[in-house]
């Protein structure tokens, strides 16, 4: 049974004595099952007098916590798509949040804007595991994007992007003219163009298999695109998606870009290239 949001009197007292003990936020949340940042949270409350369990948090920073009610705009959907690949959705504390490379920084500066917040990003120093185009490698400096909000995080949960999703995410239902959009933002979270030695574009998407079958399901009934097969990665659970070739790279391409106002700048530039690529190509026809 989900805990609940409201604090106990009795909660409260074993919060205060574990605290004083020197016990950890992290020791607390398991003794309490509450999550460490809600645990930080009630202290926080507690230490300024506050015992009101049916006091709301006061939120610090302005955020729109009805953004995700109706997925109805284009920003909507690209968003929803970028979290369901790169953001991660703590059920447990309400946070949700996207980290990325440094490079990649302004992408989260616009969903800081548009999702009407001006809680400022996190920057990290130390070198973690991030996805580039291509494959896993070892990076640098990195931003992080987070959004404390209980009512997002449940809208997002029923939306299709819960916690621990990677496994069994699968394609929301969305408005049907929304969804070039929300591939947008799942290509951008968790897909690349790569282009090859012959300069040939390769249009990929990673995923859990069912995840992959529905977006495929989609290309072919919005692209015209074939039927292929999908690909598992032979030492995790990941599976891709790939177009090769630069005329279906450029259907699938040209339709997620189609009408866009809100994209990752450095894929964008990419989708370009291979357009002149095209034009040129045609021109010469």
């Amino acid at each position: 049974m989900p805990k609940s949001p409201y604090w106990t009197k009795e909660e409260d007292e074993i919060l205060i004595s574990l605290t004083k003990n020197g016990s950890s936020s992290k020791q607390c949340s398991v003794i309490l099952n509450r999550g460490s940042y809600g645990c930080n949270e009630r202290l926080r409350l507690l230490d300024l007098g506050i015992t009101d369990r049916k006091l709301s948090i006061t939120r610090k920073y302005e955020l729109n916590e009805e953004f995700f009610d109706n997925i109805d705009t284009e920003e909507k959907a690209y968003i929803l798509g970028f979290l369901i690949t790169d953001g991660y959705n703590n059920e447990k504390d309400y946070v949700i949040s996207i980290k990325l490379q440094e490079r990649d920084k302004e992408i989260l500066e616009k969903i800081r804007k548009i999702i009407g917040s001006n809680r400022p990003l996190v920057y990290f120093k130390e070198k973690t595991n991030i996805k580039k185009d291509g494959g896993i490698i070892k990076g640098g400096p990195s931003w992080s994007l987070v959004i404390s909000s209980k009512n997002i995080s449940q809208k997002l949960a029923l939306i299709g992007c819960y916690q621990c999703k990677s496994l069994t995410a699968r394609l929301p239902t969305i408005r049907s003219d929304l969804y070039n959009h929300l591939l947008r933002g799942i290509f951008d979270g968790d897909g690349s163009i790569n282009i090859t030695h012959s300069s040939q574009y390769r249009f990929q998407i990673y995923g859990n298999k069912e995840f992959l079958e529905d977006i495929q399901k989609l290309l072919i009934n919005s692209v015209g695109v074939n039927k292929i097969k999908i690909y598992k990665h032979p030492t995790n659970n990941e599976y891709m998606l790939e177009y090769g070739g630069n005329n279906s790279s450029y259907k699938i391409l040209s339709w997620i870009y189609n009408n866009s106002t809100i994209y990752l700048q450095r894929k964008y530039e990419r989708f370009q290239n291979l357009r002149k690529k095209i034009e040129m190509k045609n021109e010469k026809c």
